[in-house]
């Protein structure tokens, strides 16, 4: 009787043990996923600034001000990277692609390996210049 509750209670161990590692790893996902969809809004958000500032320059600050004060309700750009391309100068029609980089920290890594689990994700919005 004593070895089948202790049966039991291995048993039930094990399982929560993988339930957990499960459960943790999908919250984890959700985060990226979420992370990566914001990238993408402030992308968007810089590219629409970026479409309608007069005297568009390649390292324009206020485009990297837009896509880090998009971010910044969601999540906290730690090492963002903000490129904006183009070909200069630029006309009315001409495209204007808005990428933003950030490495994704997963709390997987630091919980189980004690290491730190990191991927690069990037934030990508092209639209046309609309200013003269």
């Amino acid at each position: 009787m004593i070895n089948q509750k202790a049966q039991s209670v291995v048993e039930f161990l094990l399982v929560i043990l993988l339930l957990m590692f499960v459960l943790i790893g999908i919250v984890d996902f959700s985060r990226a996923w979420y992370f990566a969809n914001s990238l993408n809004m402030a992308a968007r958000e810089g590219a629409r600034m970026a479409t309608v500032t007069e005297g568009l320059a390649v390292d324009d600050p206020r485009i990297k001000t837009r896509v880090e004060d998009t971010l910044k309700p969601m999540i906290q750009p730690t090492d963002l990277k903000v490129s904006v391309i183009f070909t200069s100068p630029v006309k009315t029609g001409d495209p204007i692609t808005v990428e933003a980089i950030n490495d994704f920290h997963f709390w997987y890594g630091k919980l189980f390996r004690r290491t730190d689990l990191s991927v690069s994700l990037k934030g990508k919005s092209a639209m046309r210049y609309e200013m003269n």
